[in-house]
């Protein structure tokens, strides 16, 4: 079987030494041009983040000392403590619980749905 002379020549016209430590060097140094913006972009946004972070801490803080003063307050007074019903219900006689009930019952119904 004779070899292809045109397949021959293609063959070895594409067969080149490559300057392998330029392309080496070239790599390198692209990766590390890769690293250092990482390294700035990661600083930069954590940068920010602290920044955004002491702004809103007042904010933050107010919000919840709201939600603390909010949340455990009663919907429906019960008159007598000792009553067996304020003490079924007491648990869920809070505006902590309605909220809780109405946050599962949009996750289950967005399980059934999605």
């Amino acid at each position: 079987m004779e070899r292809d002379p045109l397949l021959l020549e293609l063959f070895h016209t594409a067969n080149q030494d490559l300057p392998g430590d330029a392309f080496i060097t070239r790599v390198m140094s692209r990766i590390d041009a890769l690293r250092r913006r990482a390294i700035l972009a990661w600083a930069a946004t954590g940068l920010v983040l602290a920044i955004a972070a002491w702004l809103l801490t007042p904010t933050v803080v107010g919000a919840v000392d709201l939600l603390s003063q909010t949340l455990p307050q009663s919907l429906v007074e019960i008159d007598e403590p000792a009553a067996l019903i304020g003490q079924v219900l007491g648990p869920l006689n809070s505006i902590a619980a309605a909220v809780a009930i109405t946050v599962l019952v949009i996750a289950f119904a967005y399980r059934k749905i999605f």
